[in-house]
């Protein structure tokens, strides 16, 4: 073998040993990556489960609150009313 095809073998042995380290570098950050967009998913997929029960939440407070509502109108509509019957019956 010549010093130019030794040389030429030896940096292709090098060029080709890099290639490998950033393969292996690349790998590592894809891997990296996909964990990370698992972790950001499943945080989403929380995110979503927490909105929804507070949304049910919210729904069921207003349910509540015009359960208490209709019976605070119903009671003062019979209040009127009897007043308006009292008031009848004592000035005819």
């Amino acid at each position: 073998m010549n010093d130019s095809t030794i040389r030429l073998s030896a940096d292709t042995s090098a060029l080709t040993d890099s290639l490998s380290k950033i393969a292996e570098e690349m790998t590592a950050m894809k891997d990296a990556v996909f964990s990370s967009a698992a972790a950001m998913g499943a945080n989403l997929d929380a995110s979503a489960k927490k909105a929804e029960a507070t949304n049910a939440a919210i729904h069921g407070l207003d349910e509540s609150v015009k359960t208490v509502t209709d019976s605070i109108e119903a009671q003062t509509k019979t209040v009127i009313d009897l007043g308006a019957k009292q008031s009848y019956e004592q000035y005819g």
